[in-house]
């Protein structure tokens, strides 16, 4: 038989989401996106809009904890933007992967940078952009699809 039929599966490209602090206006973690094959694990920041603590929660706009997908969406004025989404969250609710503009103050998003994150701010943009391009050019490589999103809370 050809040894291939043998072959251990390929693993499964994961982006671990963990929250480690947060005050009532930001929700800050690190991230890790690890198993893509043939490529480095790529790490850094997460900054998210301040939220309910808890494993379950969708009363406001941070995301929460569980096992997401991602998928690309056209988003008007932006062009293609990664987007995370489950059965768990409401058809309305957009949870956009790495917004570098002005952080929307009436959608969910989640930052990620390649240095730590306190807040708003114009560096937050070119720090986000760089993580953002880092991440998307493995996610293309690997394909979108097949990345499972792992959001933890503390």
């Amino acid at each position: 038989m050809p040894a291939s039929i043998f072959a251990a599966p390929a693993a499964v490209p994961v982006l671990t989401i963990s929250r480690t602090a947060e005050n009532s206006r930001y929700t800050y973690g690190v991230f890790k996106l690890s198993g893509a094959e043939g490529h480095n694990d790529v790490t850094g920041y997460t900054l998210e809009p301040g939220g309910h603590a808890g494993p379950f929660h969708l009363s406001g706009n941070r995301l929460p904890a569980g096992i997401y997908k991602l998928d690309w969406q056209h988003i008007p004025g932006e062009g293609n933007r990664l987007v995370l989404y489950s059965e768990q969250l409401q058809a309305n609710q957009q949870f956009q992967l790495n917004s570098t503009g002005a952080l929307p103050e009436d959608k969910g998003y989640l930052v990620l940078s390649r240095q730590p994150i306190f807040g708003a701010t114009n560096a937050l943009s070119f720090a986000a952009r760089d993580a953002g391009f880092e991440l998307e050019s493995v996610l293309r490589k690997v394909g979108v699809s097949t990345v499972e999103v792992h959001v933890t809370d503390y």
